[in-house]
C-alpha cells in the first residue's frame, strides 16, 4: 500500500461553487419561455479556507470535518443531537490546543477558547457546536454558539488572534446529516473477512512472542477469517432473552435452558414451520402433546411478571389447549391458552381457574387465531394486568383480572396435563418461548414479524470464524492477522476499528498499540476486567494509532490481538478488527453523505444537485399540457419514473424534453450528476377527475387479494357514470375537490408487494414494516382563500406504516395509515400548519384514520355497530368537543386519499397524542413526558407516577387529605413542594362527562391515552380522547357508562373519587357548565358542532361512496350481514340526521338523569338569572331568583361556597331582590288548533275576540303513552293529533304598575317548540321554523326530560310591551310532526324589581352564584358579563427580538420577549374576556379576575423562567406566558375585547427601526393615547431603552422631529443630493455636518435617520443604498420610506 501525498509539510485548500442557472445537458428541449425565466449567470465563489501565507503550519491542527444540521448522528453527553466541528492532527507529534480558538463572528475571533486538550498524533478531536459553553479539560467540549445550516462565517484561530483556517465569508448551506470537511485517501490494511490465524492458549509457553511479524504460527494455531466470535443465546437484540425457548427444529429440547420437552403420544411428527423452514414446527394430532413437567422456573404463572409466545397453525376446534399449567394433584388451579370451550369459533381461550376452582378470568379474543394459518399469539401478564397480542397487534379485548396465587407443578404444550392429559391440540405449533418478565408491545411486535427468539444472532454480520468450541471454558483467543504495506512512509494516520465482547489487548509488529477492558497484569488465561456485549460489542470503537506509524514495516506487516471474554463460561464472544491507513488531506472540501467523527473522511462528493423543478406543479387539471422538468446544476441527468418507483441514477426514464400529461399521472424525478450528491426525489401528482371516477377494478400491476381478502379497487359506476342510476352523482368532480387531498406515492412492491408489500400484511408492525414514500398535500383551487389556488399545501418524502387495531384487520379492505417524519426520508418534521384550529406547525407523525366502525366498509358490528349507522364524524366530534371543553385534544381534518394514483377514499389526518404532541400543545421536551394508553400499555417515558396515582386509587380517596394529595396539595388545599401533582382534577372530570355523556362502548379499558411531564411543572395526569367511534347511537338508551370503574384506566381514579364530596360538588359544577347555556354539551352548541364536521364533510361523502360504499356488498364479511350500496342521500344524511336530532339531545337529558341519580348532580336546582352573561351596558340590573332555597352569589370570581358547605363570608345573599309572580301556570287561558291562515298575527294583541276559542288552562298538552299526563290541564290530542303541528293559546294577566318591574323573564316547559309573544309583541322562541305559518312544525324536537323542566328566557329587553291593567301572554305551540306521541305547552312568566343595593353590572363582572336549600347546594352557576364600550387598553411596548443572551445561559433570545400593556383610561377596567388573537394567543380571563388601575402598566412574556434572570421584577405585574411567537421579522397583532371588537389591530416590522432588530432594544409607543388606527405607521412607535423597559414606560409623547429617511440635506424630501451630502461629509473635510443632536454621527438620531441598509453604522454602503434606491430600482431604505419621529432631529417631514 502507498500514497501519492505530493507536498508532505503543508497543504492549501479553496473551493469555488459555481451555480448557473442556465442551459445545459439537464435542459435538453428547454422552450424560449423557459429560457427567459432564466435572465442571468450567477456565480457565488467562496474561499472556503484561508490559510495564513498560504500554507499550514507543520505544527497546527486543521479544521477537518463539521456537521451544521445534526438530525440523526452522534448524541453529546445530554443525549442531544448538536452541531458538531473535528479538528485533526495530521502532525507526527502531540498537539495542545490551549489557547486556540472557535468563532463563528468574523469580528469576535476569540468566541470560545480551548482549554488546555492535547490531539495525539494523526488523532481527531470533536467539540460540539451546541452554544452550551463547556470548555473544562477531560469533559466532553462544547462551544458558545451553534452552526448555522443556511452558511454562515467560520474560523479555527491561533493563540495570538491569527486566523488558522476560516471559512469566509461564510460556509456553503449544508443538508440535515451530511457533513462538510477535507477527504483523505483512506485504505483498508485489514478488511472484515481478511485470512487471521488463532489459538486458544492452555499455557504461558508462548509468553509474547506470538505476537512478533516473525512468529511463525505452528501447533495449536487454526486459520479462520476476521471476525471470531459465537452467540449463543441467538437472541435478537431488542427482545431479551427468554428462560424457555422450544423451536421445534425437529426436537422437542429447548434450546436456551433445561427445560426440555417429553413428547407423549407417538413419534413426534415435524412439519414445515411458520418460515419455511423444513421440519421446523411441531405437528400435533388431537393424540399427543409435549409435558414440559415441572423445572426451572416453569410453571410460569406465579411470576410477578412473565410472557408466553408461539406461532400456532389449525383450524376452529372446541375446547382445545395450546398451553396450560396445572397440579398433579389438585385439577382445579388451571392456566390455559386454547381454543374456544363453548364453540369452534376461531378465537383465542383464556381460562384462569383458582386451587378452589373459582374462574377468575375466562375470556376471547376478538382476533381470530385458528383458521388455518400461521399466527403469532403471546400473552403477557404483570400481575393480573393481561393482554393478548395476535400477530403483534395487541387484542381489543380486556384479559386483566384478579390474579391469586396458585399450587401448580405442571406445564404442557399441546394439551391439558393435570393427573391426566386432556384437551389436546390438533394442529401445528413453532418457537415455543417464555420470559419471566412483561414484554413490550415492540418485543412482541418484533417476535411477530418473524424475530423467533432463535432466530436472530446479533453477532452474525461480524463473525466469519465460529470459536464457541474452541473457546468455551475459557477467556483469551489469540489472533494473528497479517497485512502489506508498501510505503510506510505515506501513511499519514493510522485507524483501528474495534467490535468486541468483552476486551482486547492489540499489538502492531508486536509492540502494544491498544486495550480495553484489560487487566493491568495480562497472562495467558486473563479475562476481560468488565462486560461489554450486545449492541455495545457490534457498535465500532475508533482508535487513533498514527503515532505507531514508525512501526509499519515495508512489506509484511501482523496486528496480533489478545481477545478477552469476561467469563469462561460466557454465552456470547467476539473480535472484530479493521485497520485503517490515510495518506494526506486532499485539496478541496467535500460533503459526506456518511459522516465520520474521529476517522478519516472518505469519498465524498463535491456538492449537490439542485432539486428538480417542474413548469406544473401538482393538482387537478382537465387538459392536456406540456411538462417541463430542470434543475440549476449544469452537467446533471434527469430521470423519471411514473409508476410510484424512485429514480435512481441508472433507474428510470433519462428526461430529454417536454412531457406530454394528458392522463391521471404520479410523476417521480431527481437529478443525478458524478461526484455530486444527487437531487432528492420529487413528486408530483398530477389529478384528471375524469380518469379518477372511471378507476377500474383491475389496475395493472396490483394484487386481486388483500391478505386473502378479494379486493376492490374500482370507483362505482353507479355513483361516478352512470346517469341513468338513482344513486349518479353528477357533481362528482367538484365533490372530489370539496376538501384536500393528499397523494401517497411509493414503490408499488412496498404498497402492495406479495412479501413486502404493508397493505397486504397490514398487521405487520415496527419499523421493519415502515416505507419510504412522499406525501403531497393539494389544496383545490376552490378551497383557497381567494379561490386561486394560491393556498399551498406542501409535498415531502416521509416514511409510512400501517396503523390501526381492529381497522387492521385481514377481514378488512380499508385500513389506516400512518405517516413518519424521520431524516431518514426526508425532513425530520412535517413542517406546516395543517389544522385551522391549531396554531402547531411542526409534527413527528401524523395518522390517517379510515374511521373503522364508523364507515361504511367495515365489517358490521352487529349489536355493537352497524355500518348503515356511519357517519365518519363521530371520533372527530368527539376530540372538538373535549378542545371546547377546555382539554387539549388531538385536532383532526379531512382528505381524500390517493395512493400511487389510485382514489383510496376519505380520511381522516390526525393528531396522536403521544409525547411530541404534549410537548407542542402543553411545553416541555417530548422526553419528559410519560404517556399510557389503553390497556395499561407504557407507551412513553416512565411508569412510576402512573403507579403512585393508581396505588393512591386504590387506597381509597374518599378523605379530603387523600383527593388533595392528588393535586400535590396538604389536606388544607394549599400546596405542598414534597407531593408530586399526580392528576389534573378537572381534565379527568370532562375527560369521564364527555365519554359517559356519549356513552362510549369501547372503553374506558380501551381507547384512551393519558400523560404526564416527569418534571411536575405542568399539571397532573390528563386524559384525551381516543378512537371514539362507538358512541351517540342506538344503544344510547341502554349503555348508562356513569358506573365504570376498570382498572389501571381514568376509570378507576373517577370511581374512587366518587366517594369524596368534594369531588362530587367539583363534578356537579362541570356538568352545569358545560350541559347548559352555551356550555360544550348543551344541545344547540353540540348540535352545531356537529353539523361543523358534517358540513366539511358532505360533499366528499360522494367520493367515499363510488369508492367504498359497495365494498361490503361485492366482499361480504365474515358475518355476512346484509349489505348495499351506500350513498350521500339514502344512508349519510339520515344517519347524520338522525344523530343531530335525535341523539344528542337525548344524550343530553339521559346523562343529567344519570349523573343526579348517581348523586353526581344535586336536587337542589341552580339559580335563575334574568340573563345568562355577555354583553350589557353599564347600570345593567340582574334578576336572580332561585326555585328553591337562597341564592348566594360573588363578583369577584371565588366560589360563594366554602369547602365543607359553609358560605363563603365574601358571598351576598340575593335578598335585594324583589321577585313578582305575573303569570303562574295552570291559569285559565283561551285555545285554538288554527285551520288556515286567516287568524295571521292579529290573535297575539290584548284586544283580539278569542270568545270563539276553546276555554282551558294554560297548561296545554297530550300524552298518547306515559310522561306527561300529570304535567298539563287541558288536553288537546283530540284537536292536534293527525290534524296540525301547530296550536295557538292566549293567556291573560293584569298588572297595576308596569314601571315596577325592571326585569323580566319567561319560562316555558315544551315539546317542541314555541313562539312567545306578549302584547302582540314577538319576546321569544325555541325550534321555530324560518318561515313560521298556521300550520308549521317545530325545526327539532325537545327531549322528553328536557320538556318538563321549566326553561328560562330573559325577556327584559320588552318591558316596554307590558301595559298597565290587562296584558296578553300568546304562544303558537309547535309539534314535530302531527302523528308525535306527545305534545306540551307550559308557560310561565315572572318579574320583579331590583332595589339599589341589588345585582347592578357597572364594569365586566365575573358572577359566580349558587342555590342553597337548608344545607344543600346546587351546582355553580358561572358567567361573565362583558359591559359595552371601548376598552382604554394600549400596547405600549414590544420586545420582538430580545438580544441573545450569554453563551453560557441555558436560553436563547427569544425566550426574553415580552408585550407591555396599558389602561390609558381614568377608570379601573377589567381585561375579562380580553385575549390576544393575533400574531400571539393570550386569554386574559384564563387568569384570576384582572383589574387594571388608571395608567397601570401589565406585561405578558415568552418565558417567565427567562425574563425573571434579566429583569429584576419586584413591582412588575407579569399576568403570565403567551403562547406562540412574536416575529422577529415583524407580524400582525390583534388584540379583542370580550365582545369580539378589536381594540388593536396593527402590524409591525423589524424594518422600522434596525436597533429594535436583535440590537437590544424595544419598540415603544409615542404616544399611548393616540388613535389605535395610527399604530400601524412607524412614526408612532420609537426604539426604546437598551434591553426595554419592561413595566416602567415614560408615556409622554416624543418630542422628536418628524424625518424622512435619508434625508441629509433637510428638505423633507431624499433625492440624489442626500446621497451626495453623506459622501461629502464621509470624505471632504469641512463639509456639512449631519442634522441631528443627542448622537455621535453614527449613533443616535443620526444613525436612526441615515442607516439606510439597516447594517446599524454609516459608511459609503448607505450612500450607495440610496443611489441604489433612487436610480436602479434597488430597496426601499430598510427602516422605510415613510416620515419617521427620530428623538434629536428637527420637524422637516409632515406626514
Amino acid at each position: 500500500m502507498s500514497f501519492d501525498t505530493g507536498e508532505s509539510t503543508g497543504f492549501s485548500i479553496a473551493s469555488t461553487c459555481r451555480i448557473r442557472m442556465g442551459q445545459g445537458n439537464a435542459h435538453a428541449g428547454l422552450i424560449p419561455a423557459q429560457t427567459d425565466r432564466m435572465k442571468f449567470t450567477k456565480q457565488i465563489t467562496l474561499l472556503a479556507l484561508l490559510f495564513s501565507g498560504g500554507l499550514v503550519s507543520a505544527q497546527e491542527p486543521v479544521l477537518n470535518e463539521f456537521l451544521a444540521s445534526n438530525e440523526s448522528g452522534i448524541r453529546d453527553e445530554d443525549g442531544e443531537l448538536q452541531d458538531w466541528i473535528e479538528l485533526h492532527n495530521p502532525h507526527a507529534r502531540e498537539l495542545n490546543l490551549d489557547g486556540w480558538y472557535l468563532s463563528d463572528r468574523a469580528d469576535d475571533l476569540a468566541r470560545w477558547r480551548f482549554p488546555a486538550v492535547a490531539i495525539a498524533p494523526g488523532g481527531y478531536l470533536v467539540v460540539f457546536a451546541s452554544g452550551k459553553a463547556r470548555n473544562e479539560p477531560g469533559s466532553e467540549l462544547h462551544t458558545n454558539f451553534s452552526l448555522e445550516n443556511g452558511g454562515e462565517f467560520l474560523a479555527l484561530v491561533r493563540p495570538d488572534g491569527r486566523v488558522a483556517q476560516e471559512f469566509s465569508p461564510v460556509f456553503p448551506p449544508q443538508r440535515d446529516d451530511i457533513s462538510y470537511g477535507l477527504s483523505a485517501e483512506v485504505v483498508n490494511l485489514i478488511e472484515p473477512g481478511a485470512a487471521a490465524d488463532y489459538h486458544v492458549p492452555r499455557s504461558s509457553a508462548l509468553g509474547t512472542a506470538w505476537a512478533a511479524v516473525d512468529f511463525a504460527p505452528g501447533e495449536g494455531w487454526q486459520a479462520g477469517r476476521m471476525g471470531f466470535g459465537y452467540y449463543a443465546d441467538g437472541q435478537e437484540i431488542g427482545v431479551p432473552p427468554p428462560f424457555t425457548h422450544l423451536p421445534f427444529d425437529g426436537n422437542v429440547l429447548d434450546a436456551v435452558g433445561p427445560n426440555d420437552g417429553t413428547h407423549v403420544g407417538g413419534a413426534p411428527a415435524f412439519v414445515e414451520g411458520f418460515d419455511g423452514m423444513a421440519g421446523g414446527a411441531i405437528h400435533f394430532s388431537g393424540r399427543d402433546y409435549v409435558d414440559l413437567g415441572t423445572q426451572e422456573i416453569l410453571p410460569v404463572y406465579n411470576r410477578p411478571s412473565y410472557t408466553i409466545a408461539m406461532w400456532v397453525r389449525g383450524l376452529p376446534q372446541n375446547d382445545r389447549r395450546i398451553y396450560s399449567e396445572g397440579s398433579s394433584t389438585n385439577n382445579r388451579p388451571l392456566l390455559t391458552l386454547g381454543t374456544a370451550s363453548n364453540g369452534a369459533n376461531g378465537k383465542l381461550d383464556v381460562y384462569i381457574r383458582t386451587n378452589n376452582g373459582t374462574p377468575v378470568s375466562h375470556r376471547l379474543s376478538n382476533a381470530t387465531v385458528f383458521d388455518n394459518e400461521w399466527h403469532h399469539v403471546a400473552w403477557v401478564d404483570e400481575d393480573g394486568s393481561a393482554r393478548v397480542f395476535v400477530d403483534g397487534v395487541r387484542d381489543t379485548q380486556n384479559f386483566s383480572y384478579d390474579k391469586q396465587a396458585m399450587q401448580l407443578d405442571i406445564s404442557s404444550i399441546g394439551a391439558v396435563l393435570r393427573s391426566s392429559a386432556c384437551c389436546q391440540f390438533t394442529g401445528d405449533i413453532d418457537d415455543f418461548a417464555a420470559w419471566d418478565r412483561a414484554l413490550s408491545a415492540e418485543e412482541v411486535s418484533i417476535l411477530a414479524t418473524g424475530g423467533s427468539p432463535g432466530a436472530g444472532n446479533p453477532y452474525a454480520a461480524n463473525t466469519a470464524t465460529d470459536v464457541e468450541v474452541d473457546l468455551r471454558g475459557r477467556t483469551s483467543l489469540y489472533l494473528r492477522i497479517p497485512f502489506e504495506v508498501d510505503d510506510p512512509a505515506s501513511v499519514e494516520a493510522l485507524t483501528l476499528r474495534m467490535k468486541y465482547d468483552d476486551g482486547f489487548v492489540a499489538y502492531l509488529n508486536g509492540i502494544e498499540v491498544a486495550s480495553a477492558n484489560a487487566p493491568q497484569a495480562l497472562g495467558w488465561n486473563s479475562a476481560a476486567t468488565v462486560g461489554h456485549s450486545g449492541n455495545e460489542a457490534i457498535t465500532a470503537e475508533s482508535i487513533n494509532l498514527s503515532e505507531f506509524r514508525s512501526e509499519l514495516l515495508a512489506g509484511s506487516n501482523v496486528l496480533a490481538i489478545h481477545a478477552l471474554n469476561q467469563e469462561a463460561d460466557d454465552e456470547s464472544f467476539l473480535c472484530s478488527a479493521e485497520l485503517l491507513a490515510s495518506g494526506a488531506l486532499g485539496d478541496q472540501f467535500r460533503y459526506f453523505a456518511n459522516p465520520s467523527p474521529g476517522e478519516p473522511n472518505r469519498g465524498g462528493t463535491i456538492d449537490f444537485v439542485t432539486d428538480t423543478r417542474f413548469s406544473v406543479h401538482r393538482g387537478f387539471f382537465d387538459a392536456p399540457f406540456d411538462l417541463e422538468i430542470w434543475t440549476e446544476t449544469e452537467g446533471a441527468q434527469i430521470r423519471f419514473t411514473t409508476d410510484g418507483t424512485e429514480p435512481t441514477a441508472s433507474h428510470g426514464e433519462i428526461y430529454d424534453g417536454p412531457l406530454r400529461i394528458a392522463r391521471h399521472t404520479i410523476l417521480r424525478a431527481g437529478a443525478f450528476k458524478p461526484l455530486h450528491q444527487p437531487s432528492g426525489v420529487d413528486t408530483q401528482t398530477y389529478i384528471f377527475l375524469d380518469d379518477v371516477i372511471r378507476q377500474p377494478n383491475n389496475p395493472g400491476g396490483y394484487p386481486s387479494s388483500w391478505a386473502g381478502l378479494r379486493a376492490d379497487y374500482a370507483m362505482d359506476p353507479e355513483i361516478c357514470t352512470d346517469a341513468n342510476s338513482p344513486s349518479f352523482e353528477p357533481g362528482i368532480r367538484d365533490d372530489l375537490k370539496s376538501i384536500p387531498t393528499l397523494s401517497i406515492v411509493m414503490d408499488p412492491d412496498d404498497f402492495m408487494g406479495s412479501s413486502r408489500g404493508i397493505y397486504v400484511h397490514p398487521q405487520s408492525r415496527g419499523v421493519g414494516w415502515e416505507r419510504a414514500a412522499s406525501a403531497e398535500l393539494i389544496i383545490p383551487d376552490e378551497l383557497s382563500e381567494d379561490g386561486d389556488g394560491s393556498d399551498e399545501g406542501f409535498n415531502l418524502n416521509c416514511g409510512v406504516r400501517m396503523q390501526g387495531g381492529s381497522s387492521a384487520r385481514t377481514v378488512e379492505g380499508k385500513h389506516s395509515f400512518r405517516l413518519l417524519f424521520k431524516s431518514l426520508y426526508g425532513p425530520s418534521k412535517l413542517r406546516y400548519r395543517w389544522f385551522p384550529d391549531s396554531d402547531v406547525d411542526e409534527f413527528d407523525t401524523i395518522v390517517l384514520r379510515c374511521f373503522s366502525t364508523d364507515a361504511w366498509a367495515f365489517k358490521d358490528g352487529g349489536s355493537r355497530y352497524r355500518r348503515w349507522d356511519s357517519t365518519y364524524t363521530r371520533d372527530l366530534w368527539m376530540k372538538d368537543t373535549q378542545l371546547a371543553m377546555g382539554s387539549p385534544s388531538g385536532h383532526n381534518s379531512y382528505v381524500h386519499l390517493y395512493v400511487n394514483g389510485l382514489y383510496w377514499g376519505l380520511y381522516n389526518p390526525a393528531e396522536r397524542p403521544d409525547d411530541n404532541f404534549q410537548a407542542s400543545h402543553q411545553g416541555g421536551e417530548a422526553e419528559d413526558w410519560d404517556i399510557v394508553k389503553d390497556f395499561n400499555e407504557l407507551f412513553r417515558g416512565q411508569r412510576t407516577s402512573w403507579e403512585q396515582l393508581m396505588t393512591l386509587a386504590d387506597s381509597g380517596l374518599g378523605s379530603a387529605a387523600a383527593y388533595q394529595r392528588l393535586q400535590g396539595n396538604n389536606p388544607d388545599g394549599s400546596p405542598n413542594p414534597a407531593y408530586s401533582r399526580l392528576l389534573d382534577v378537572d381534565n379527568l372530570i370532562d375527560y369521564m362527562i364527555l365519554h359517559i355523556f356519549a356513552c362510549a362502548e369501547d372503553w374506558p379499558h380501551h381507547n384512551f391515552y393519558a400523560a404526564r411531564s416527569r418534571t411536575g411543572d405542568l399539571g397532573g395526569w390528563r386524559f384525551f380522547v381516543w378512537d371514539q367511534e362507538i358512541i351517540m347511537d342506538r344503544t344510547i338508551y341502554t349503555r348508562n357508562r356513569v358506573g365504570v370503574s376498570n382498572d389501571n384506566s381514568p376509570a378507576r381514579i373517577y370511581s374512587r373519587l366518587r366517594a369524596n364530596p368534594e369531588f362530587r360538588v367539583r363534578f356537579a359544577d362541570r356538568l352545569q357548565k358545560h350541559l347548559f347555556h352555551d356550555g360544550a354539551l348543551a344541545v344547540e352548541v353540540a348540535q352545531a358542532r356537529w353539523m361543523d364536521r358534517a358540513n366539511q364533510v358532505e360533499r366528499a361523502m360522494v367520493g367515499e361512496s363510488a369508492r367504498w360504499g359497495d365494498f361490503r356488498d361485492d366482499v361480504p364479511d365474515p358475518s355476512n350481514s346484509p349489505a348495499e350500496l351506500y350513498t350521500l342521500r339514502d344512508h349519510w344524511i339520515p344517519a347524520r340526521d338522525t344523530v343531530l336530532v335525535e341523539y344528542i339531545p337525548d344524550c343530553n337529558e339521559l346523562a343529567l338523569e344519570r349523573f343526579r341519580a348517581a348523586d353526581l348532580y344535586p336536587e337542589v336546582a341552580p339559580p335563575r338569572l334574568s340573563r345568562h352573561g355577555g354583553g350589557v351596558e353599564p347600570g345593567f340590573r340582574l334578576g336572580l331568583t332561585a326555585p328553591a332555597g337562597s341564592v348566594y352569589y360573588t363578583l369577584d370570581g371565588t366560589d360563594p361556597r366554602l369547602e365543607g358547605g359553609a358560605v363563603s363570608p365574601a358571598a351576598l345573599l340575593a335578598g335585594s331582590t324583589a321577585s313578582v309572580e305575573l303569570l303562574a301556570s295552570p291559569r285559565p287561558a283561551t285555545w285554538i288548533v288554527p285551520t288556515g291562515p286567516a287568524l295571521g298575527l292579529d290573535w297575539t294583541s290584548p284586544d283580539f275576540d278569542d270568545s270563539a276559542w276553546r276555554d282551558g288552562m294554560s297548561a296545554l298538552g297530550y300524552e298518547r303513552t306515559s310522561g306527561y299526563e300529570d304535567e298539563f290541564e287541558s288536553d288537546v290530542e283530540g284537536s292536534m293529533y293527525g290534524e296540525n303541528g301547530s296550536i295557538y293559546m292566549r293567556v291573560p294577566f293584569a298588572l297595576e304598575d308596569p314601571a315596577a318591574i325592571t326585569f323580566l323573564s319567561l319560562s316555558m316547559k315544551y315539546d317542541d317548540g314555541y313562539v312567545a309573544y306578549l302584547n302582540g309583541v314577538e319576546v321569544a322562541s325555541r325550534n321555530a321554523p324560518a318561515g313560521l305559518e298556521w300550520n308549521s312544525r317545530s325545526s327539532a324536537s325537545h327531549p322528553d326530560g328536557a320538556a318538563v323542566v321549566f326553561e328560562t328566557v330573559d325577556i327584559s329587553d320588552d318591558l316596554d310591551a307590558l301595559v298597565a291593567g290587562v296584558n296578553v301572554l300568546a304562544i303558537h305551540g309547535l309539534n314535530a310532526s302531527v302523528t308525535s306521541s306527545d305534545f306540551l305547552i307550559v308557560p310561565e312568566l315572572g318579574g320583579g324589581s331590583v332595589s339599589e343595593s341589588g345585582v347592578e353590572l357597572t364594569e365586566t363582572t365575573r358572577f359566580l352564584g349558587r342555590a342553597r336549600l337548608g344545607v344543600d347546594w346546587s351546582a355553580l352557576v358561572e358567567t361573565t358579563f362583558f359591559t359595552a364600550g371601548p376598552l382604554p387598553l394600549r400596547i405600549s411596548e414590544i420586545m420582538y427580538h430580545s438580544p441573545a443572551p450569554p453563551a453560557a445561559s441555558e436560553f436563547s433570545g427569544e425566550d426574553f420577549d415580552y408585550l407591555e400593556l396599558v389602561n390609558t383610561g381614568e377608570e379601573t377596567i377589567s381585561l375579562e374576556g380580553v385575549r390576544f388573537t393575533g400574531g400571539i394567543r393570550f386569554d386574559f380571563s384564563a387568569r384570576p379576575m384582572t383589574r387594571l388601575e388608571p395608567g397601570e402598566v401589565v406585561l405578558i412574556v415568552e418565558d417567565i423562567e427567562a425574563f425573571e434572570t434579566r429583569y429584576d421584577t419586584r413591582g412588575m405585574r407579569i399576568l403570565g406566558e403567551y403562547e406562540g411567537k412574536l416575529d422577529n421579522g415583524g407580524e400582525e397583532l390583534w388584540l379583542e375585547d370580550a365582545l369580539g371588537e378589536v381594540i388593536a389591530g396593527f402590524e409591525y416590522f423589524d424594518s422600522w427601526y434596525p436597533l429594535t432588530d436583535g440590537q437590544g432594544l424595544s419598540l415603544e409607543i409615542v404616544d399611548a393615547g393616540a388613535a389605535p388606527e395610527s399604530w400601524a405607521q412607524p412614526a408612532s412607535w420609537r426604539a426604546g431603552q437598551q434591553f426595554g423597559s419592561p413595566g416602567a414606560h415614560d408615556f409622554t409623547p416624543e418630542s422628536g422631529g418628524l424625518q424622512r429617511l435619508g434625508d441629509f440635506n433637510q428638505d423633507g424630501d431624499l433625492d440624489i443630493s442626500d446621497p451626495i451630502g453623506l459622501l461629502r461629509y464621509l470624505f471632504i473635510a469641512g463639509a456639512p455636518q449631519p442634522p441631528c443632536e443627542g448622537g455621535d454621527f453614527d449613533a443616535g438620531g443620526n444613525l436612526l435617520l441615515l442607516d439606510l441598509n439597516g447594517d446599524v453604522s454609516l459608511d459609503l454602503s448607505d450612500a450607495i443604498y440610496a443611489l441604489s434606491f433612487l436610480f436602479a430600482a434597488g430597496p426601499p431604505p430598510v427602516p422605510g420610506a415613510d416620515c419617521l419621529r427620530i428623538e434629536g432631529c428637527p420637524d422637516v417631514c409632515a406626514l
